[in-house]
């Protein structure tokens, strides 16, 4: 189940820098300082199989089990069982996840200092963990057993594989950026940081003994979508949904996501108990942002409500505009309407009443460089419309006729020549063509126009 928040106020000029910062961190950490962790990872497997470590645990993790009674009491003893044995890699990977197993077997309660194998134990032992170390996810992920200030921050950089960080970064953008719009920058990241604490602190409460580095941004990110919750709870928002097999969109109140969110993690927590993702740092990350999310409303309240608001359609405001400039234009205050129809065109570029009003007013002094301007702007608008030869033919007969030398590029010169020999008006073409030549003889698009006025004058008999 995906519940992800939404809004539209993103542009150019409010980016979310923080967001973008820590997205290029987190892939850097990723695809740079952690590279090489495959190949150690590898290498420490490989040992660990090899060297007879991995035999010797697992056979002591079937004597633990069926200490507990939870084995059959028929299975070989464990000297006896082959190590490629398909009993030996089921009982690897329950004992890979048992985290209680193996707080007691590297603290020397499993494998004990009068156990006759320790020594060589050990000695395996020391090795495969001096060839982990070089794993810069072991080395800088949180690791509860052995709680450290530093990883308790730096492993929210570090990321496990491709989709998890891509997973993250994704949920990062659409949470982070709605935030730091609506914190400010130096809360967004402060809640960012001491939510991925928060996440951190309430697994290792839970899982105090576990020697498996927790690693990922998910912990920081809960941390954000609880203060979201709570700091913006009685605001309505778009929210996009996914059951898998259904999706859509709907608003509601932001609050009632903090529980929804709450439920989906301790769902996930109790039915997929053997999965690897960090749930409790989920719910850790939640509570702890909650939290926070209340203090800023309460205390610094710097929550910013802007950000959920409706993006209005700027073409909305392009008949209101409209109507003003036209009313100007009946008062004969040109000058007023001018701006107003420079706003709609700003909006819609290509809007033709407003262009062919700025025409209308521009030529009243046709001196002047806003009237070429205006006029080329017309024309290649018109050029683009269909059925619009008549008014293009008129607008460049008229423009040329008002202004003692026309400002008129060969391209577009040549862009008209082409319309008007397409519509059948040969010889304005013709004229077109005459201009051309004059101020732009090598123009490379010159021959190709000449060749095609030449074919069509002979479809007319004019060979």
């Amino acid at each position: 189940m995906l519940i992800i928040p939404l809004t539209g106020k993103l542009n150019k000029k409010n980016l979310p820098w923080i967001t973008i910062i820590i997205i290029l961190i987190n892939c850097f950490v990723f695809f740079f300082l952690q590279s090489g962790d495959d190949k150690f990872e590898q290498e420490a497997n490989t040992y660990y199989v090899k060297s007879g470590l991995r035999e010797i645990e697992v056979n002591e993790y079937i004597k633990y089990k069926k200490g507990q009674n939870d084995v059959q009491q028929d299975i070989k003893q464990p000297e006896q069982t082959n190590p490629d044995s398909e009993i030996m890699k089921q009982y690897y990977l329950e004992m890979f996840r048992d985290r209680k197993f193996k707080s007691l077997l590297l603290s020397d309660q499993i494998i004990t200092t009068a156990d006759p194998q320790y020594k060589t134990w050990r000695d395996l032992r020391t090795q495969y963990d001096n060839i982990l170390k070089q794993v810069f996810s072991m080395k800088y992920g949180f690791i509860p057993a052995n709680h450290n200030l530093f990883t308790v921050f730096s492993h929210m950089f570090l990321h496990a594989d491709f989709m998890h960080l891509l997973g993250n970064m994704i949920f990062l953008w659409l949470v982070g950026c709605i935030l730091e719009l609506g914190f400010g920058r130096i809360t967004y990241i402060i809640v960012y940081l001491l939510g991925g604490v928060s996440a951190v602190e309430l697994f290792s409460f839970f899982n105090i003994e576990s020697t498996i580095p927790l690693i990922g941004a998910s912990g920081a990110i809960s941390g954000l979508m609880g203060a979201y919750a709570v700091a913006y709870g009685r605001t309505k928002i778009n929210i996009f949904y996914s059951l898998g097999f259904y999706f859509g969109y709907i608003r509601v109140y932001a609050i009632l996501l903090l529980p929804l969110w709450l439920a989906i993690e301790a769902f996930s927590l109790i039915y997929f108990k053997n999965s690897n993702v960090a749930y409790m740092a989920h719910i850790g990350g939640l509570a702890g942002g909650a939290f926070l999310g209340f203090l800023i409303i309460k205390i610094f309240r710097t929550d910013n409500h802007k950000v959920f608001e409706d993006a209005p359609d700027p073409k909305e405001a392009i008949t209101p505009l409209l109507e003003k400039a036209l009313q100007k234009i009946e008062t004969l205050d040109m000058k007023g309407a001018r701006p107003l129809l420079l706003e709609i065109l700003a909006i819609d570029e290509n809007h033709s009443i407003a262009l062919k009003q700025l025409y209308n007013i521009d030529k009243l002094q046709p001196a002047s460089d806003e009237f070429h301007k205006t006029a080329r702007r017309r024309m290649l608008v018109l050029s683009r419309e269909a059925d619009s030869e008549r008014a293009l033919l008129d607008t460049y007969l008229e423009y040329c006729k008002l202004v003692d030398k026309p400002k008129i590029d060969p391209a577009m010169l040549l862009h008209l020549c082409h319309v008007f020999a397409n519509s059948r008006k040969l010889d304005e073409a013709e004229k077109i063509l005459d201009e051309v030549l004059l101020i732009a003889p090598n123009h490379p698009r010159l021959a190709p126009s000449i060749l095609e006025l030449a074919q069509l004058s002979a479809k007319r008999g004019e060979k």
